[in-house]
């Protein structure tokens, strides 16, 4: 994962992946309340609408390496 941009930097792996239809709509509840996105927001009424097609995702990492050139790119101006 790394942005076309400065700073030039990111992270790249390799993981095993579980999918969970089960819990989506619980985390995605939890990341509402972890952001602080109100329930009453037109934002989380959009994703809550949808909950039933929301999966939880997680990784496990057997390798990563990470990458920040952002020394090599600064100017003379910073």
């Amino acid at each position: 994962v790394a942005g076309d941009g400065q700073p030039y930097c990111g992270v790249r792996g390799q993981a095993d992946v579980e999918i969970d239809k089960g819990r989506g709509a619980t985390l995605l509840d939890e990341l509402l309340r972890r952001y602080q996105i109100r329930s009453d927001a037109r934002l989380a009424r959009w994703l809550m609408s949808r909950a039933a097609d929301e999966y939880a995702v997680a990784l496990r990492p057997q390798w990563i390496t990470t990458w920040d050139y952002s020394a090599r790119m600064r100017t003379t101006s910073d």
